[in-house]
């Protein structure tokens, strides 16, 4: 039994000594066409060529030269230089995509105040992508020249992404507005003023609003607190449960 015993212990030390030992990528694999991808503690060889990524353990030549004669049985006679200029291609893509696609942070911010700004109008969410992005290019363009007008077009502005500002910039109303009564400067900043009303939007359906007014950094502020669908059979109760709600909020 002990003879056994010893053999499953030496056979998992064995497969402990072989997770551990991860195979590492070398210039010289170029040669095959492959790149290092991954994590430097578990790198993986990248074909440059059909950007197939395959597993640690085919960090070898033997594998990565399989591999080539496989898949690309045209380009195995082909010398280190043809697989050196396609990664360096390949790099440029790469970053050349990653600037197109990486917002900067004043495009964050200009996307969140057009979405305030639209809200505060009521205009469509449409007109921004189809109306307001090319016109903003077109000026820019004739004024700052190409480079500027293409910044001003990849500022995301679609309707979904309007959509997601406005819930963003809601929540961080109602979370700055509870911040505002949590941490009170003096007694006149804990002081507010709550208003319900209703309206309707342009399907003529009612929404229930609820304003709340107070003292901050000694100016009056008003705030929309809260909008919400109307249901006719729901009404009375409806209000009180928001009501009760907008009490637990601000106390």
């Amino acid at each position: 039994m002990e003879k056994y015993l010893k053999k499953a212990c030496s056979f998992k030390q064995k497969e402990t000594v072989r997770q551990n030992c991860e195979r590492k990528y070398k210039k010289d694999y170029i040669q095959y066409g492959f790149i290092a991808s991954g994590p430097e503690d578990h790198q993986q060889p990248l074909c440059i060529v059909c950007n197939t990524a395959l597993t640690n353990e085919s960090l070898v030549p033997s594998k990565l030269i399989r591999h080539l004669k496989t898949k690309h049985l045209t380009l195995k006679d082909k010398p280190t230089e043809f697989f050196e200029n396609l990664m360096s291609q390949t790099n440029k893509q790469t970053k050349k995509m990653e600037s197109y696609l990486k917002l900067p942070e004043k495009g964050l911010i200009a996307n969140y105040k057009v979405t305030h700004l639209l809200t505060k109008r009521r205009k469509t969410h449409t007109d921004t992508e189809s109306v307001i992005v090319p016109a903003l290019a077109i000026v820019v363009e004739e004024i700052l020249g190409t480079a500027a007008a293409e910044k001003v077009r990849r500022v995301p502005l679609s309707n979904d992404t309007i959509s997601r500002r406005i819930e963003d910039l809601s929540t961080d109303l109602k979370d700055q507005t509870r911040k505002h009564f949590i941490v009170t400067e003096n007694e006149l900043s804990g002081l507010w003023a709550l208003q319900v009303d209703k309206s309707t939007d342009r399907t003529g359906k009612a929404h229930p609003l609820a304003f709340i007014r107070f003292i901050k950094d000694l100016k009056l502020v008003n705030e929309l607190l809260f909008a919400k669908n109307w249901i006719a059979q729901l009404q009375v109760r409806m209000y009180l449960n928001w009501l009760i709600k907008m009490f637990y909020f601000l106390s």
